[in-house]
C-alpha cells in the first residue's frame, strides 16, 4: 500500500485515532489547542452528539452522548471527526478531501420522543460548525495552489445526493441544511464524489440549493453548478437498493422527491414503480442511477478543460472478467463555438440565417459529420439529432426556458443528452447496423426513429417513443420495416408513420451474386 498513490476519506467506519496510523496525508489541517475556536487555518474540535436514528440513542454514531444527563464520551474517536481534512494539486486538478464521517446531532423534530440525548436536539450548531471546517479547508487550500488548477474535486464519504437505504438519514439531512451544498456551490466546485450508500448514482448539475440549474445532460459546457457522484460498492461486499428500505423510516421533510413530494415515506411509494413514474419518487437532484449488484468504478479522463467519465459494473466471471459502461458524461469549461458566422448569401436571399450555437459530437467518420438528421419538438422544446455511428439519439435543449443561447458575438456550444437507441433495439433476431433518420409526431407526443440492420438486405425496423417533458424518451416498441429505412415521418394528422425503405445494392451490380433488395416504402399505425 506504501506504493500506491492512495487518497483515504474518513468514513463512519474510519473515525478512530488509528487512522491516522495507516496514512500521511498531504496538507491535512490542524485542530485548534484546548478545544479553543480554531484561527483562519486551523479547525475547531467538533464533538458530536447524534441520536436521530429509529434506533434510539445511537450511541455507535456520536462520540460524545448524553443520556440521561451523563455524558459518554469517546476519545478514542474524538479527534478523527475533525482530522482527516487535507487537499493536494494532481497535475491541473485541485483534490479536496474532507472528513465527513462523523454523525452531527441536529435539531430534528423526529427525535423529539427520545429523552436519553438532549444535546442532539437543539439546533444545528454540530453541523454548521462542520461546515465551516470544510469551509476553511477549502480556502486553504484554493490559497496554496492560486493559479496552478483548472478543475476542483472534492471526495468525502457520506454523500448527500443519493437514492438508496441512506437517503432519508438525519446527519446528511443536517449537513445539508448546515450548508454543505451551498459550500460546494460557493466555492465554485465541480465535482463532488462520494459513497456510504452502496449504490452508483450521478446528479444533476446542482445549484447550493440542491435544485437542478441545468436539464437532463450528458455532454455539459460551462455548467453552472455541481455534479455529486455516488459511488456503488467496488469490493462486492454490500449493496442497496432504491425504494426497498431506508435506515430512517419517520424523516417528514427529507428527502425533496421529484415529484414534490418529501419524506421517507414519499420516497418508499416508489417501490414496484417503474420508468418515470418511478423517476418521480427519487430525490430532486438525482439523474442517473443504477444497481446491478456487481463492483463498480468511474474512470475520469482529465484533458485540459474536458472532463470525460465513464462508469462501469464488473462483468463475466473469473474466467473471463470484464467491464461494462453503465454510465458516461463529459464536461468542458471555458469554451465556445468560435466566432459567429453568417450564410454566405444571407445579403440577398429572401431567408437571412445567423448561426448563434451549435452541437458538438466530439467524433467525426470518414464522410466528416456523423450527425445528419433533426426534428424539433415544438411541446417540450428539445430537438433530438441522428448518430446512427454510436446508435444514439442527442437530446440538446433548445427552449429559451433550457438553452445557454444568448446573443453575442460568439457561438455558443449546446448541451445534450445521448439516448442509446441501439441499445434499446437489438436483440435476439435484430443487429443494429445504422440509424438513419428521425420525426416528432405534430402533436409532440411521439418519436419515431429508423433503424437499419446490420446486414444490408435483411429488413430494419421503426424505434417508437413517447417523448417526455424534461427531454428524455420512453421506449415503447419496434416495427419492421422493410430493408434499408431511411427516411421515416407522421401522417398530418399523426395516426400513420411512414419508412421509405431504400433497398440499396451495397455491394453494387458487378458481382454475379450481387443482391439489389426490393425498395418499398412501410405504413405504421402510431396508435397500435
Amino acid at each position: 500500500m506504501t506504493s500506491i498513490a492512495y487518497a483515504p476519506a474518513v468514513g463512519n467506519h474510519d473515525r478512530h485515532y488509528m487512522f491516522a496510523d495507516h496514512f500521511n496525508l498531504p496538507n491535512e489541517m490542524a485542530i485548534a489547542e484546548d478545544g479553543t475556536e480554531g484561527g483562519e487555518n486551523e479547525l475547531t474540535q467538533v464533538q458530536t452528539s447524534f441520536c436521530a436514528q429509529n434506533n434510539g440513542d445511537s450511541s455507535s454514531h456520536g462520540n460524545h452522548i448524553e443520556k440521561n444527563g451523563n455524558v459518554e464520551d469517546y476519545p478514542e474517536r474524538r479527534e478523527m471527526e475533525t482530522l482527516g481534512n487535507y487537499y493536494y494539486l494532481y497535475n491541473n486538478v485541485l483534490f479536496i478531501t474532507l472528513n465527513t464521517g462523523a454523525y452531527p446531532g441536529g435539531n430534528d423534530p423526529e427525535s423529539e420522543g427520545v429523552t436519553n440525548a438532549t444535546a442532539a436536539m437543539k439546533d444545528n450548531a454540530e453541523a454548521e460548525a462542520m461546515v465551516e471546517n470544510f469551509r476553511k479547508t477549502i480556502d486553504a487550500a484554493k490559497a496554496d495552489y492560486d493559479g496552478e488548477y483548472d478543475w476542483i474535486v472534492v471526495t468525502h464519504h457520506k454523500s448527500t445526493q443519493t437514492v438508496a437505504k441512506h437517503a432519508a438519514d438525519s446527519d446528511i439531512e443536517n449537513y445539508v441544511d448546515a450548508g454543505f451544498e451551498q459550500l460546494m456551490a460557493e466555492e465554485d466546485v465541480d465535482f463532488v464524489l462520494g459513497g456510504h450508500d452502496h449504490v452508483y448514482s450521478r446528479s444533476y448539475v446542482l445549484d447550493g440549493s440542491g435544485d437542478r440549474a441545468a436539464e437532463r445532460l450528458d455532454t455539459i459546457h460551462d455548467p453552472d453548478g455541481v455534479i455529486y457522484i455516488t459511488g456503488n460498492c467496488c469490493s462486492d461486499m454490500q449493496y442497496y437498493t432504491p425504494f426497498q428500505t431506508l435506515d430512517k423510516t419517520n424523516n417528514a421533510d427529507y428527502p425533496r422527491l421529484a415529484n414534490g413530494q418529501t419524506g421517507s415515506q414519499a420516497y418508499l411509494e416508489g417501490a414496484g414503480k417503474t420508468g418515470a413514474e418511478q423517476a418521480g419518487y427519487l430525490p430532486i437532484g438525482n439523474q442517473e442511477w443504477n444497481q446491478e449488484y456487481s463492483p463498480s468504478y468511474v474512470l475520469f479522463t482529465v484533458e485540459g478543460n474536458t472532463i470525460t467519465a465513464k462508469a462501469y459494473n464488473l462483468d463475466g466471471d473469473s474466467d473471463a472478467p470484464d467491464s461494462k459502461e453503465i454510465d458516461a458524461f463529459t464536461v468542458t469549461k471555458n469554451t465556445d463555438g468560435g466566432a459567429k458566422a453568417k450564410g454566405f448569401e444571407n445579403s440577398g436571399a429572401a431567408l437571412a440565417l445567423t448561426q448563434v450555437g451549435r452541437y458538438d459530437s466530439g467524433m467525426t467518420n470518414a464522410d466528416g459529420g456523423v450527425m445528419e438528421i433533426v426534428d424539433y419538438n415544438h411541446e417540450n422544446g428539445w430537438a433530438y439529432a441522428v448518430n446512427g455511428q454510436a446508435g444514439v439519439l442527442t437530446a440538446i435543449p433548445l427552449d429559451a426556458d433550457k438553452s445557454k443561447l444568448t446573443a453575442g458575438e460568439r457561438v455558443d456550444l449546446l448541451d445534450g443528452y445521448n439516448i442509446d437507441v441501439k441499445a434499446l433495439v437489438e436483440d435476439d433476431t435484430f443487429a443494429y447496423g445504422d440509424m438513419t433518420s428521425v420525426a416528432v409526431s405534430p402533436d409532440g407526443k411521439m418519436l419515431a426513429a429508423a433503424i437499419q440492420a446490420e446486414n444490408y438486405t435483411a429488413n430494419g425496423r421503426a424505434a417508437l417513443f413517447t417523448c417526455n417533458a424534461d427531454g428524455t424518451l420512453t421506449f415503447v416498441r419496434t416495427v419492421e420495416t422493410g430493408v434499408q429505412p431511411d427516411m421515416i415521418t407522421f401522417t398530418p394528422d399523426g395516426t400513420r408513420i411512414l419508412t421509405a425503405n431504400e433497398g440499396e445494392p451495397r455491394e453494387g451490380y458487378s458481382a454475379s451474386d450481387a443482391i439489389d433488395p426490393a425498395g418499398s416504402v412501410t405504413v405504421i399505425s402510431a396508435g397500435d
